[in-house]
């Protein structure tokens, strides 16, 4: 979830007091995970059902602090409305998965560890989604293509 919001942050943070209230929600979500995974673990120690409800909470908290942050930008910058709102419903339906699983109260441990770690490996795909552009121009916070190259072949440095 960090990972999307550091990609968020660094090119539309605009640190007004929304951006502030929104960021103190994803940390809120936050700490609802840490009281919700020793109930996840002692789920799987004790043989029962996957309790992911708890945890599936907080990214549900998290999840919408973060949609209303692309919203806002689908909003207020028309040149990146495609991509933030490629980045909202990606995040909802993700958001949607976490929470049908944590409904189902999967048994088969290994099933639900599959589905948790699919859910993180979306995650991570989210940006190149949300940010392939038809005409392959760069979304705002992508560095150009060749930047290392440049610096390290620069001899006058």
């Amino acid at each position: 979830m960090w990972i999307n919001f550091t990609w968020f942050a660094s090119a539309f943070d605009t640190d007004d007091w929304l951006q502030q209230l929104l960021t103190m929600v994803q940390m809120i979500g936050a700490i609802i995970l840490a009281l919700g995974i020793p109930t996840v673990f002692e789920s799987i120690d004790d043989g029962e059902a996957f309790k992911y409800t708890v945890v599936a909470a907080e990214y549900v908290v998290m999840r919408v602090s973060l949609i209303g942050m692309w919203l806002r930008v689908a909003i207020q910058d028309p040149a990146n409305r495609r991509v933030a709102l490629r980045y909202a419903v990606f995040n909802a339906v993700i958001q949607a998965g976490r929470v049908t699983v944590a409904f189902l109260q999967i048994d088969n441990v290994p099933l639900a560890a599959t589905f948790t770690v699919g859910f993180w490996a979306a995650e991570l795909a989210g940006h190149p989604f949300a940010t392939r552009n038809a005409d392959d121009t760069q979304a705002p916070w992508q560095e150009p293509r060749g930047t290392h190259t440049t610096v390290l072949n620069d001899t006058d440095c």
